[in-house]
């Protein structure tokens, strides 16, 4: 079971016990009952929810995550390159295709650096994908400034187009899944708190 559903479960017995228990063992009413219990399974959701660590809070890197650690900054140097090669590209269509990729691969270093503890999640992205799209736009730069004829400068700017579009789809998933788990307590998070502010009348 997943750690959300392990806390809903726990929230909502301790919850439908305590109702129970003011309802039918102790007679208060109904609406005071079920107000008193869901302000209980709100206060169960959040005891039990994890805590967040925040940037190297309570984290002490092992060996395998310090490799990552300095494969980070690695990254932080691919990320610069691609930078520069950025500025040298010719074709507009592909500049703006590279403008778009960078700022998907720097909200990912950036995340990163936030959050060092999800470094090993992102092992893929830094040591393949960053290298692989400075190397390639290093390459395309290059080959483009060295005197190619128009078909074949052409057939070169296609194939970095497509490999732009498919780095920058790479770099959107990685940040996606990166932020999964947050985003899914985010949203349990406002729920309860709607729910609360509903039997309050608040809402």
């Amino acid at each position: 079971m997943k750690r959300e559903g392990i806390r809903s479960l726990l929230a909502g017995a301790a919850a439908s016990l305590f109702f129970l228990l003011l309802f039918l063992g102790l007679g208060w009413s109904f609406p005071v009952s079920l107000l008193f219990a869901v302000l209980l399974f709100a206060a169960v959701w959040l005891i039990t929810k994890p805590q967040r660590k925040g940037k190297n809070a309570g984290w002490q890197p092992d060996d395998q995550e310090k490799e990552l650690l300095r494969s980070m900054k690695e990254a932080r140097k691919d990320f610069e390159s691609i930078r520069r090669s950025m500025g040298r590209i010719r074709d507009g269509q592909l500049r703006q295709q590279t403008e778009e990729m960078c700022r998907a691969a720097g909200n990912v270093l950036a995340y990163l650096e936030k959050h060092p503890e999800k470094i090993p999640a992102a092992r893929r992205f830094i040591d393949y994908y960053q290298d692989t799209a400075s190397a390639l736009l290093a390459k395309y730069v290059e080959l483009e400034s060295a005197g190619l004829t128009e078909g074949q400068t052409q057939g070169l700017t296609e194939n970095m187009k497509r490999a732009a579009a498919a780095l920058t789809e790479a770099f959107q998933k990685q940040l996606g899944k990166m932020v999964e788990n947050e985003v899914t307590d985010m949203e349990a998070d406002v729920a309860v708190l709607e729910q609360v502010m509903r039997m309050e009348g608040l809402k």
